[in-house]
């Protein structure tokens, strides 16, 4: 199975589960965006996808705005 052109929005990415996914689908080749009110994990890892990471809080308009 390919995911090669696809993307995906990783909430609650900065530890834990959110994280773990996160790792999964940048290694598998997703265009992750990954979003957490902490700073950016050290653990995120590095894959054939391209990663962005946004620290703020998702439920801000303001923030979403941007």
């Amino acid at each position: 199975m390919t995911f090669k052109g696809t993307s995906a929005l990783v909430c609650g990415a900065g530890g834990g589960i959110g994280l773990a996914t996160a790792n999964q689908l940048i290694r598998a080749g997703v265009d992750v965006t990954v979003a957490d009110l902490k700073d950016r994990p050290a653990e995120l890892a590095n894959g054939p996808g391209r990663t962005l990471y946004l620290q703020g809080d998702l439920s801000n308009e303001q923030f979403v705005k941007t």
